[in-house]
């Protein structure tokens, strides 16, 4: 018998593993082509965002300031490289589009939180009041009147498909108005902590204000653990799933999640079955 419940744990354990929960592929891309940097989707937006930022500093005798790491955060959006030397983001000018596919159908699930089914992460920050370096304290770094720090008007149209034939788009286009910027990790005892959940959507009803005059940490309390992004659901689109999600520029991108279920059923399973195994001991 005990043979058969761990046989059990295995199968399910097996059908239940999630596929990666961020973009796997680019499918079509005609992303701006001014800037080697930021013109090369399959290196910047497949997979998890950023996370670290290498900024190689200012070479100018009155201005200038030394290279440095720091991370990504909802005051310092991505830019140039990771330490690494790895392309972070990419810049769609006007009408230019960028498609991505998943290795998976992402689900119109409502146990979703918020009801959201994915995330889109572009690269844009709230305006902060000073430098972002390595020993900036986020206790004391205040957002300034919540607008985003950006010199571009972005609006980016938002689609999705099933089977790259079908389309829908949304209304609601990704702009200065209601992005929320990327926030990597938490802040704990002045420094950066735990990753955040890239999967986890924001609540809907958070708006720039709520963060105006805030330091990063008591945003970070409104964040919740979550890494951000704008999130949208799939109900009204007519698909019970899609596969594809495709931006229509200008604007600048970091990557994209399919939200997590809450509760995520194989934990509920596996517990209930280490139950049984434990109770047969």
């Amino acid at each position: 018998m005990r043979f058969v419940m761990c046989l059990v744990i295995l199968v399910s354990v097996t059908c239940c593993a999630q596929s990666s929960p961020f973009a796997a592929s680019v499918v079509n891309s005609e992303a701006w082509a001014g800037d080697g940097l930021y013109n090369d989707p399959a290196a910047s937006v497949v997979g998890k965002p950023s996370t670290w930022i290498y900024d190689p500093g200012y070479d100018d005798p009155v201005y200038g300031y030394p290279a440095s790491t720091t991370a990504s955060s909802v005051v310092n959006s991505p830019f140039n490289t990771d330490p690494a030397g790895n392309k972070l983001i990419t810049a769609l000018g006007d009408q230019d589009e960028l498609v991505v596919a998943f290795d998976h159908f992402v689900m119109d699930d409502s146990s979703n939180l918020y009801g959201m089914d994915f995330t889109v992460f572009a690269a844009y920050a709230f305006t902060g009041d000073g430098w972002i370096t390595e020993s900036t304290d986020m206790d004391t770094y205040s957002i300034a009147d919540g607008s985003l720090s950006t010199w571009d008007n972005f609006e980016m149209t938002v689609s999705i498909s099933p089977d790259l034939v079908n389309w829908y788009t949304y209304a609601t286009t990704i702009n200065n108005d209601n992005l929320m910027p990327a926030q990597a990790f938490a802040w704990n005892n002045n420094q950066w902590g735990a990753e955040q959940d890239w999967t986890k959507p924001l609540d809907p009803s958070l708006t720039h204000a709520d963060f105006a005059g805030a330091t990063v940490a008591e945003a970070l309390e409104l964040y919740a653990g979550s890494a951000g992004g704008m999130s949208f659901d799939l109900a009204g689109s007519g698909f019970s799933a899609i596969k594809y999600i495709k931006l229509t520029g200008p604007g600048k991108i970091d990557g994209f999640a399919d939200v997590a279920a809450v509760p995520e059923p194989c934990s509920i399973l596996l517990i209930g079955l280490g139950a049984i195994l434990m109770r047969r001991k």
